[in-house]
């Protein structure tokens, strides 16, 4: 029996694996102006890492969803790794981490 590999189900490794910055822009750009929402304080027009939601009395929730596939074989590693990218996007907004989410993409073997 072959031993499946982690890397076996990704083209690209790490951030390569994700959609090029100008063509991301193009699949959004019908959304930026769609719906107006008070109090989404950063969200798609200025392609920040992350959003920031102003929940009242000078408070603010900072959101993200973040991935990318793996680029080595051990799954705790790679998981470690995958926790600590997606929370840098939260002290890139000046925030602190408080919740995390686990997001998985499958395809077919």
């Amino acid at each position: 029996m072959n031993e499946m590999k982690l890397t076996q189900f990704s083209a690209g490794g790490g951030c390569s694996c994700k959609i090029a910055p100008h063509i991301l822009s193009d699949l959004v750009l019908h959304t930026r102006n769609a719906m107006h929402f008070p109090n989404l304080i950063i969200g798609n027009s200025t392609n920040d890492d992350a959003a920031i939601w102003d929940i009242g009395n000078g408070k603010y929730s900072i959101h993200t969803t973040d991935f990318f596939t793996p680029m080595i074989e051990d799954a705790y590693t790679y998981g470690s790794i995958a926790a600590a990218n997606a929370l840098s996007d939260i002290y890139a907004m000046g925030g602190t981490p408080e919740l995390a989410l686990c997001i998985f993409l499958t395809s077919p073997i």
